[in-house]
């Protein structure tokens, strides 16, 4: 037991904290803490209930993810493939440090180092705050190229499969772009205007291609190219390294079926996954293929399976780019009620603006020439299926437009009826039941989660993205890619233990989570002042994550 003494030196009292003990039979102190003098004890005890200051850090999200990067050992890989470097920190701390800003609080690199002060990881990563500054961050990428980045990304796969027994038979295969202010005339192969998916199409873009597991959406591989390249040829580009990562899967599972969309289809990719070990499921443009859609329901049978309850399929075979193919035509209710109320809102708003067009030849204000008023009619019955239901005339009497509109509705039903709730499905696998072929199919929701978390503006977000040279765009790309592989495990392994949270929602919990610093001054006011740590209050939710994470070796 522990006891507080007085010791007499030069006629002052000073207090220990002592514990004694029996050594060789006789009585002695085995250790001992100085405390101070009287008033250093009146001065500490008083303290510890006013702290001099409080400083309060984000503590629950960038030490998940931290964790997680320890324990893939993505620092390590980082370092065995680029090397270490003589000074400063490695590139492997940057990346860790990147991912984490990525994940949980995405801002620019001058911005970094306020991030990392404001975070639990300054007290774990132990650095100088001038290694964040943006050239010394940058000057360690630059140590970092397209193919290491393929070699580090194909090592993580590797040992998240081994570690994580995530099964590998079905990956989904998918591109998406993200937008940039990258200027006009900046030199960029990678930079380019293309199709935007998220409709800015005036500013240059970066194309991205993933590859990920069916299972909580974890990247395996992916590809940065021009933002001008199609989804087509992007998927060409990929062929070659599926083929390679194939001898990393098949060491699991023999059977891996690629699941990917429309937008990939053309002659040679499919000859190219025709060449390669895999199987593939894929679907095809409705418009491509009337005789199908034209199929009455009639024909079409229920799904036996209660998974796909309310789902009819039409089973045949049909000669695709070539080769005979497995096809699955899909008619889901669900899907058809959908896609019924989009179409009522996109005839609505082209209602509204044929109206207003219609006012303003009436009104005999308008003189601009036929054609200018035709190319706007255009514009507004471009979305799909406008043009198949609308009845638009434009007369001319004496010089002055007219414009009259109806909506067919036997056309409009008859439409409904073919291509609305159907989709297209075809394999290469005739072995699969349609309750697989279209479970393969639906997988595709994978990919699809991973881009919606990467273009989410809180947490996960490839933008912003300050960056204009191609090898600085393919670091940015390759850790953003790493944030999403951690984030998606962190979620997997929180879901495994009964916690069925969104990625996002375990974040924005995780993040509420702070660390908690208590400054008090030093004892006699010499020296450095005394800091005690604390946690702020958890909730049961706070806590679950922790003890699922593991996370209780970091807690003060």
């Amino acid at each position: 037991m522990a006891t507080i003494i007085k010791k007499i030196k030069n006629g002052k009292p000073y207090f220990y904290l002592v514990e004694s003990a029996r050594v060789e039979g006789k009585p002695r102190i085995v250790h001992q803490v100085y405390l101070g003098k009287a008033e250093d004890l009146l001065t500490r005890l008083t303290e510890r209930v006013h702290p001099k200051e409080v400083i309060v850090r984000e503590f629950g999200a960038s030490i998940a993810v931290y964790a997680m990067a320890r324990e893939i050992r993505v620092l390590e890989m980082v370092d065995e493939v680029v090397g270490k470097r003589k000074q400063g920190m490695s590139v492997g701390t940057y990346i860790v440090l990147a991912a984490a800003n990525r994940a949980t609080q995405p801002c620019s690199k001058s911005r970094m180092s306020k991030w990392y002060k404001g975070s639990a990881l300054s007290s774990v990563v132990k650095l100088k705050e001038n290694l964040l500054a943006p050239q010394r961050f940058w000057d360690a990428m630059g140590k970092l190229k397209e193919e290491e980045i393929t070699l580090i990304e194909r090592n993580l796969t590797k040992r998240i499969i081994d570690d994580f027994k995530i099964d590998p038979s079905c990956l989904v295969l998918d591109a998406t772009n993200f937008f940039t202010f990258i200027d006009t005339d900046t030199k960029s192969v990678l930079a380019n205007r293309g199709y935007s998916k998220q409709k800015r199409h005036d500013l240059r873009q970066i194309g991205l291609v993933l590859l990920v597991s069916v299972d909580h959406s974890i990247p395996f591989s992916s590809l940065c190219y021009p933002g001008n390249m199609s989804d087509v040829k992007s998927f060409a580009q990929m062929t070659d390294e599926l083929v390679q990562r194939y001898k990393e899967f098949a060491a699991k599972i023999c059977d891996i079926t690629l699941v990917f969309d429309k937008g990939n289809n053309s002659g040679a990719n499919l000859s190219a996954i025709e060449a390669s070990p895999y199987h593939f499921v894929g679907s095809l443009i409705p418009s491509q293929h009337k005789e199908l859609l034209a199929l009455p329901l009639e024909d079409f049978k229920k799904a036996s399976d209660e998974k796909l309850k309310g789902l009819l399929t039409y089973r045949t075979t049909k000669e695709v780019f070539g080769i005979e193919r497995t096809v699955v035509v899909t008619f889901c209710q669900e899907l058809y009620r959908k896609q019924r109320r989009g179409f009522d809102q996109t005839l609505a708003k082209a209602f509204s603006k044929l109206s207003e067009l219609k006012a303003v030849l009436e009104r005999k204000r308008s003189r601009r020439e036929r054609k200018e008023i035709e190319s706007q009619i255009e514009k507004i019955i471009e979305p799909r299926f406008l043009k198949d239901v609308l009845a638009i005339e434009l007369t001319e009497d004496k010089g002055a437009l007219s414009l009259t509109f109806k909506l067919d509705e036997e056309r409009r039903e008859k439409m409904e009826a073919t291509h609305f709730g159907k989709r297209i499905l075809f394999t290469d696998r005739s072995d699969l039941s349609d309750y697989d072929i279209v479970k393969f199919y639906r997988a595709q929701n994978a990919v699809e989660s991973a881009f919606r978390q990467m273009k989410d503006p809180t947490f996960l977000s490839f933008s912003p993205m300050f960056h204009w040279t191609d090898d600085k765009i393919r670091v940015h790309v390759f850790y953003c890619v790493v944030a999403l592989m951690l984030v998606n495990l962190i979620w997997r392994r929180v879901n495994a233990a009964g916690i069925n949270m969104s990625p996002k929602a375990i974040l924005e919990e995780l993040s509420n989570i702070k660390l908690v610093d208590l400054v008090h001054a030093p004892i006699g006011g010499i020296g450095r002042p005394r800091i005690r740590q604390s946690i702020s209050k958890l909730n049961d939710v706070q806590r679950q994550l922790i003890r699922a994470l593991k996370l209780e070796e970091y807690l003060p």
